[in-house]
């Protein structure tokens, strides 16, 4: 029994570093490009993200979540086999979502295990609005749309407070309309 358990503290951790430090799933895939079929309003910034989450949920980053880091994990389950996810970030000079790409590749399969994790998303300091978009191969236009904002912020002191301070005030601001 004893054994067991020392086993266990050294091989628990180690699963857990592998899992987290590959870029996607085990049987998940990346793909170059943007399939043409996906709609133009995908990445119009005026349109409303799904009601439900039919396709995929995400699990993170939860929206208002903030990082010390430049960039954040994404993941979440499919809720059918061989969903596509693309991620994007949104440009305020454009007022558009811009794909994010990360090893050259800006779509990727959930696969069929339907687990997905999406690590090295770019962020910038300050507020960062993400679209993620979730459809099928077969139907890329009635995809589901999930935004999801995030702050990066600063490792000083003085950073962190500002960013509290502003935490604070929003959600004054949410409470008070």
């Amino acid at each position: 029994m004893m054994r067991f358990k020392k086993l266990s503290l050294i091989l628990v951790p180690i699963i857990i570093v592998l899992i987290l430090s590959s870029t996607v799933s085990a049987d998940g895939e990346g793909k170059e490009g943007i399939p043409e079929q996906i709609p133009e309003f995908v990445f119009d910034v005026a349109t409303e993200p799904s009601k439900e989450d039919t396709l995929f949920q995400v699990d993170r980053p939860s929206s208002n979540e903030c990082f010390r880091e430049d960039y954040c994990v994404v993941s979440g389950n499919a809720k059918e086999e061989n969903v596509n996810i693309m991620v994007m970030t949104l440009d305020y000079a454009s007022r558009r979502y811009q794909p994010v790409e990360l090893e050259g590749k800006k779509v990727w399969s959930a696969g069929k295990s339907g687990f997905f994790a999406l690590k090295g998303v770019p962020l910038k300091k300050g507020l960062n609005t993400l679209r993620i978009y979730a459809f099928l191969e077969e139907a890329p236009e009635e995809g589901q749309i999930t935004d999801i904002s995030v702050r990066m912020i600063g490792s000083s002191f003085l950073s962190n407070l500002k960013s509290s301070i502003f935490n604070l005030t929003d959600a004054i601001r949410r409470l008070l309309r």
